[in-house]
């Protein structure tokens, strides 16, 4: 395995997949947000599978060039299957190293986190790496990863 240090430029990269429905703000300001924060860490592609219903102010367009936006779930389906059907569409299009699945309302305020990240899962071995729920919400699942 090559050391946190000896990554190449393609593994430098990461892609984000995120579901929108009515979170072109959220979206936005994320892209921003990152941008902002990692400049020279690496490059991200930011694939949005967008599920929200035409006319919405809070659609995003495909003209963006922030985002590959994809078609997210079509037609209505039961509570959380859009989300994931539009989910699985956009990991279909993942080709860097890292993914990081990321709801559109959680925003990463730490300076060079893409590098710190990269670095760390590199370092210690790790085939995954996530958050956990906030513990305000006690009936969700814990420890994970």
């Amino acid at each position: 395995m090559d050391s946190a240090n000896e990554l190449s430029a393609r593994d430098r990269n990461l892609t984000i997949c995120t579901v929108s429905f009515h979170n072109a703000p959220h979206l936005i300001a994320n892209w921003e947000l990152a941008e902002r924060l990692n400049q020279g860490s690496g490059r991200l592609r930011w694939i949005v599978a967008e599920n929200t219903p035409e006319g919405s102010k809070y659609k995003l367009t495909s003209s963006d060039p922030r985002f590959h936006l994809i078609d997210g779930a079509e037609g209505r389906h039961r509570d959380n299957y859009h989300h994931t059907i539009a989910l699985q569409n956009a990991l279909h299009l993942v080709d860097t190293r890292f993914l990081l699945v990321l709801d559109p309302d959680f925003y990463i305020v730490r300076p060079r986190w893409l590098e710190d990240v990269l670095d760390h899962m590199v370092g210690s071995d790790l085939g995954m790496f996530g958050v956990p729920w906030h513990p305000k919400y006690i009936d969700k699942y814990r420890y994970f990863p």
